[in-house]
């Protein structure tokens, strides 16, 4: 728990996602966030391969985007 604490910061999702174009990118912005952080069992290339499988390649673009932006992040 501690190293938890010391990852703790303020993420403003919503502001980046609309920086983005889509306020719904804020979850993707949160799920590179928490990654980023190692708090979430996922990496960048997880991530695509996993939105491969279900997206056009225009909407893959900006998620992952999105979640680049989260990760760096905090």
């Amino acid at each position: 728990m501690k190293n938890w604490r010391q990852k703790t910061g303020l993420i403003d999702a919503t502001s980046v996602a609309v920086e983005l174009g889509n306020p719904v990118l804020s979850n993707i912005v949160m799920i590179g966030a928490l990654a980023g952080a190692s708090l979430l069992p996922i990496d960048r290339h997880a991530f695509e391969k996993e939105i491969t499988k279900s997206m056009s390649a225009d909407k893959r673009e900006i998620n992952l985007t999105a979640f680049d932006a989260g990760a760096k992040m905090l």
